[in-house]
Parts: C-alpha cells; structure tokens; sequence
C-alpha cells in the first residue's frame, strides 16, 4: 500500500453513500454484459408523468390516478438517490437495450401514461373467474425470493391456485408475445391465476404430479440459461417457499380460514442485483409493494361492479378494498431508525392516501433481525470535548466492502452555524495513514486512495430529526475488501485485514447521543462464506460465558425469577440492534423464540432506547413467534422447494411468516376495525392471552419478546402431506 493518502478535503457526493460507493469504486460492475439500468431517463419520464396527471381534461380512472401520483411521488426519491442500477438484465426491462448497452424505464412510463397500470384480465369484459373474490377475502402479500406457485398448499381444495398474481422481476421478456407485452410492468414478467391454472393442467402428469421444474420455467421462476435468471428454486429450499408456507400455506381440509385467503407474490431478483449491502432493497421493495396493493384493489374494484374510490365519513373507518397483510422478511442493520427510511415512508404516505379514497390501511411485518450476536451495534453518551474510540475488525479474506453508520444525535440548528460540530478519525491498520479528526457540512466525502484505486471513504451527512428542531449529523465508513481474486472485480481494491480503528470527537458544547451500526452484508448466495462481516473488537464486549454457552440480552431462568440484564458492556451493545426499517404503526417487527419452553432465541434482535427521541421513546418487537421448536429440534418445519418436502429453517424471517398468517386472520376477523391502533390492540390482546395461556415458567423482556410469546398456528394442525388432486 505504498503511496496511499488521504485526499485533502472533502468533495461533494450524489445520492447515498452506498450508491456514490458504487458508482464511483465498483468499476467492473460496468463490464458485465447486463448492462445498467439508467434510472435518471425514467426520472425525466416521471416530470411529464406528473404534469399530464394534473391536467384537467386527462381522462383516468380513479385507481389508477392514485397509483400513479404515489408512484411519482416516492420514484422521484428513489431515482434522487439511486440514479442507476448496475448490473440489471436489461433482457428483463421493458423496452430492452438501448444503443449505448445501457436501458430505462421509459417506454414503460409511457405506456402507463396513455393505458395506467392494469393487465387486460383487469380491464377485460369478463372478469376471469380465478379473479373473482368475496368482498372481504384477506388478501397476503409476499415479497422474497424463490417463491414457488405450484405447491399444493396454495391451492384450494377443488385443486385451483390461491395466487392471484406473481411478478417475477427479472424474468425474462422476450418470450412474452405481441399481443401480451406487459408494458405496465417496468420490468420481469407476471403471471396471474388463470395463467397459473393453465400451467399447472399443462404440465401435470398422468398420475396426478405436477412436473414442476417445467412448471417453474414456463413461470419464469426457474432459469438457469441467465446469468441472472431465477434460480433459487434450484436448491433444497429457497427463502422465499418456507416463508410462503408458514405465512399462507394451508391444507383446505385442516386450515379452511386460511385456504380462504388469496396470495400475491413478488419475486426478488438475486441478491447482486439487490445489493451485497442491500443498497438497491427499498427500490424493488417499493416497486412490489405498490403491485401487490395496486392488483389488489383494482381486483377488488371489479367484484364490486366498478365501486367508485371516496374518503369515509368523518370518524368512520375505511371500509373499501380488501384486508392486506404483506410480509417482507428482509431488513438493513444500520440505518436512521426514525421513520424517514425509504419503505417506512412509504408505506405512512401510501396508506395517508389510501385513507383519503375509502381504502383499509395496508400491513408490513418484518422480521425483527437476527443481529442480536452479532457484534456491530455501538452506544454511547459522548460529552463535549470528549473522544470516543471504537476498533472495527476486518476479518481476512473478505470479498466484500465493509460499511459502518455514526448516528449522533441531540445538536440543533444553533450548533451547525460553523459547520458540523462532530469529528471522525479514521486510523487503518499498518502503514496507511490516518485520516486526521475533520469534518465538513452538508453531503462530503473524504477518500483514502493508492494511485487511482479507492481503499476507504468517508461520507457526513445532515438531516433533520423527528421531533422538530433536532439534526441529526451521520458518517458513513465504507472500506473495501480484504480479498479480491480479479482485476475486474465489482468489489475495488483490497485492504488490510485487521483492526480499523474509529474515533468520534464532539466538538459542541453539548452532550450528544452516537450509535455506530455495521450495514448488513449479504453473500451473493445463501451459504456462501464470501462475504465475511466485520465486526467491532471490544474486551468488554462477551458473546460467551464460562460455560461456553452464546450471552443473550437476558438471562433466561426457567424457574421465573427475576429477569437479569446481560447487557452491560460499556460500548458494545445487543440493546438497540433491531431491524432498521421503522418504526411506524403500520409495520410491525417479530422476535423469534423457542417453543419448547419459551426461550427467546439469542440471535433475536433486541429493543432499546431510539437515540434521536428526546422523550425517551422506546423501540421494540411487536410480538415473538416460534422460529424453533425445541433445543434439539432446528427451525421451524415448512415446505421446501418441491412440493411434497419438508425442511426446518431458522430465523426472525421466518417467525415475521406465521406472525403474518396470525395478523391476516385478525384483519379478516375484525371487519371494519382495521385502523392501526385497533389492529395493534388486538394483536396486543391474543399475544398477551397466548402469553398466559403457554404458562412459560421463564420470564421474558418486552424488549425481546414485544407483547408476549405467541403460538404459531391455532387450529392448523399437522404439515400435512402436500398431495395434488388427480
């Protein structure tokens, strides 16, 4: 590393720091014959978009008009900060490749500008049979990957599929024919039920099995000849057919409240075109939630002989469309915890308008994260004048930049009159230099480079806080990786494993709150050991006790005494380390547990104090379910990629599935209560009977387990076998 320095200021950045980290370092990401997706073409598309929408003499239904203004309205943000997406299949965009290799989105704003966001079955003189529903059929959103739509729990009982709707989004285009282009999609290929019930009957066999590897290629959820097809079918089990069976799966004859439920599903593309830090989530999250609730509606609007779309009278509750839950068992480590985040905004202004046009409320849950073990959440009160120091290990061959959050918060407007009054120090192991304390205000970076290849960067931000007259000041650390084999890699430039030490300075004359959170850090394949997360170093920090066994939050005592905090380390804290997105009423985080005997699982996120809250606001999980069974038993039981296996997967995804299953019987159960506050009552209501009625002799924090231990499926039964009428 000869020759590396820090550049002398700081320069300006564009979009996040994520992004910027991409665009500006990942260089190879630009050779692959994907291509990239220019998102800033599409962002000129959106000016006309909402121009024409404000016309008066335009002529456009009223549903597709509030799709359209929401759409606009979060797109804009979303191209502001992640103007392009690497390393996309631009065989999958609508409009294909332009002349320079590069794709947008353009010819799909179009299309929705003259004939909205409806598939023909939706605008057809006949309603598709498949499609027509009663009037309050609770309606369950998935948004994963790899999940299956020919499994025999989806269907009903007279063997018809319960999935309304699937969007694979980096499905292949060009086997979509003339008359059925889909240009109201920006991307991938959708199948809706009739399709999925031709599909089935095509491709089943003699005996009555379903030949599903053909199944899923003519769904385009299987596809191996891509470099970025969809293949996570492929494997034993995929994330996404577990999630779906514990949040919708139902054998007709054993669970016929759920049976009775309909299912829309969006599916992921690969984790590198999400992003190893999860950079490009909240854009294809964003995308799949408004699909779920535009489809929804629309098709609810059809069964009820083309209803008109008004706000409710005052003090009534919405009573148009049908119940929604959806789940979304991903999440971000690090991020600003306050709302502002990209999906928890959306979600409070989508159901802001869905309110104004009669419409129920939508539903989020997510998985409360399984981070609790993992070493990378830090809190401390910094006092002024004070130096906090912090070590942050890079673990060796790491093929994966390594990104780290410092929230300080508690200054105000006063204090930013001479710049940001907080300092970060950067001191990397060996021979590299130190970055020296400085800072600068607004949105700066500050780089560590040998010759033209990028080590580190520093990013500082501002923002205002939640409570009015607060700013919130956050660096962002990125580092580059341990390990890199190619040239060409999409990763920059490798770095030295070891200790990377971090100091804070706080220059105001007041005290401040600093949290340091380490980003997720997803392989781009489950399993894979590529990608190695840092994690910080601290001797107070113990993971284990003397008898070997993981250090939770609290002690669990099955006798019942009294609950002992665990969580003692000066710096290194498990308190606090729950999913970054939210909180908002609508989204509702679940903890995971063992079944058995009521344990709270170690990994499973824990609550604490949100640092930007000068009240003292606390953030917790909404509830727990059994993401395990028993000390010897793993995971959950669920079905597996094929139908007809079985497996047990682990994890707070996998709890957030049968929380879902549990709220969508509330929404259904419950009729017109569906505003926020009621449905988190009774929710809060059956977890608490569930608390007492499981008579758990070990005590338990709300901070790991939210308002009590629930059961996972009253009334479901056993698995069952997954069999296919003949």
């Amino acid at each position: 590393m000869t020759g590396a320095a820090w550049d002398p200021g700081w320069q300006g950045f564009s979009g996040t720091p994520y992004i910027d980290w991409e665009n500006t370092v990942c260089h190879g990401m630009r050779q692959t014959p994907e291509g990239v997706v220019d998102l800033r073409a599409s962002g000129a598309k959106l000016v006309e978009l909402k121009q024409r929408m404000l016309d008066p003499r335009r002529s456009m239904s009223e549903l597709d008009r509030f799709n359209m203004e929401l759409a606009t309205e979060m797109l804009e943000r979303v191209f502001d900060t992640a103007p392009t997406i690497p390393n996309f299949p631009t065989e999958a965009i609508t409009g294909g490749r332009n002349a320079d290799g590069s794709a947008d989105l353009s010819l799909h704003t179009a299309h929705i500008l003259e004939h909205g966001t409806l598939p023909d079955a939706l605008r057809s003189a006949v309603l598709p049979d498949a499609l027509k529903l009663d009037n309050d059929t609770p309606i369950i959103g998935l948004l994963d990957l790899g999940i299956p739509l020919g499994h025999r729990r989806t269907c009903t009982a007279a063997g018809k599929t319960r999935i309304l709707a699937s969007w694979q989004q980096s499905a292949a285009r060009e086997d979509l024919n003339a008359a059925g282009q889909q240009l109201y999609l920006p991307f991938g290929r959708e199948v809706l039920a009739p399709e999925i019930d031709d599909l089935i009957a095509t491709h089943t066999r003699a005996d009555g099995s379903l030949d599903e590897e053909a199944f899923n290629r003519a769904c385009g959820t299987e596809d191996y000849a891509r470099r970025h097809g969809h293949r996570e079918l492929g494997g034993r089990s995929s994330h996404g057919a577990p999630v779906l069976d514990l949040a919708a799966g139902a054998d007709p004859d054993v669970d016929p409240e759920i049976a009775a439920s309909r299912i829309i599903a969006v599916n992921f593309p690969q984790r590198p075109i999400l992003g190893h830090w999860a950079q490009y989530l909240d854009f294809f999250a964003l995308l799949g939630i408004l699909r779920i609730v535009t489809l929804a509606d629309a098709i609810w609007i059809r069964n009820n002989s083309g209803a008109a779309l008004s706000p409710p009278a005052s003090g009534a509750a919405a009573t148009g469309g049908y119940p929604i839950a959806i789940n979304l068992s991903f999440g971000k480590q690090a991020g600003p915890r306050d709302g502002s985040d990209l999906v928890s905004e959306f979600l409070s202004r989508l159901n802001e308008k869905r309110r104004t046009y009669g419409l129920r409320p939508v539903f989020l849950v997510l998985p409360a994260g399984n981070e609790n073990l993992e070493r990378g959440n830090v809190q401390d009160d910094l006092r002024p004048g004070a130096i906090q120091q912090i070590d942050l290990r890079l673990q060796p061959d790491d093929r994966s930049p390594n990104f780290v959050e410092i929230w300080c918060d508690g200054l105000k407007a006063a204090d930013m009159k001479s710049g940001t009054p907080v300092e970060l120090e950067l001191d990397p192991p060996g021979p590299l230099p130190k970055s020296g304390f400085s800072t600068a205000a607004g949105e700066h970076s500050r780089t560590l480079r040998t010759g033209n290849m990028v080590l580190s960067r520093l990013y500082v931000k501002q923002q205002s806080g939640p409570g009015g007259g607060q700013v919130r000041v956050c660096f962002v650390v990125a580092i580059g990786p341990t390990q890199v084999l190619d040239a060409r890699s999409d990763l920059g430039c490798p770095v030295p494993a070891g200790i990377w030490r971090l100091r804070v300075r706080n220059k105001a004359r007041r005290s401040i709150k600093v949290t340091m959170s380490i980003q997720t850090d997803q392989s781009g394949a489950p399993g894979s050991s590529f990608n190695k997360r840092s994690y910080f170093d601290d001797e107070d920090g113990q993971s284990y006790n003397q008898m070997g066994g993981v250090v939770d939050s609290y002690a669990y005592d099955p006798q019942g005494q009294a609950l002992v905090n665990t969580d003692q380390s000066n710096l290194l804290r498990r308190h606090g380390t729950l999913n970054a997105v939210g909180p908002q009423d609508h989204i509702l985080l679940i903890a995971g547990h063992r079944e058995s005997d009521g344990r709270m699982e170690p990994y499973s996120a824990t609550g604490g104090e949100l640092p930007w809250s000068q009240d003292g606001k606390i953030a917790k999980p909404a509830v727990s379910m059994p993401s395990r069974e028993t000390a010897t038993h793993f995971g959950k039981l669920a079905t597996g990629s094929r139908d007809g296996s079985c497996v047990a997967m682990q994890g707070t995804s996998f709890a957030a599935a049968l929380a879902t299953r549990r709220l969508i019987r509330i929404l259904a159960a419950n009729g017109q209560k569906t505003g926020a506050q009621q449905v988190r009552q009774l929710l809060k209501a059956e977890a608490e009977a569930d608390e007492r009625a499981q008579s758990y002799s070990g005590k338990v924090s709300d901070l790991k387990a939210g308002w009590g231990r629930m059961k996972a499926n009253p009334g479901s039964g056993e698995l069952g076998r997954f069999r296919r009428l003949s």
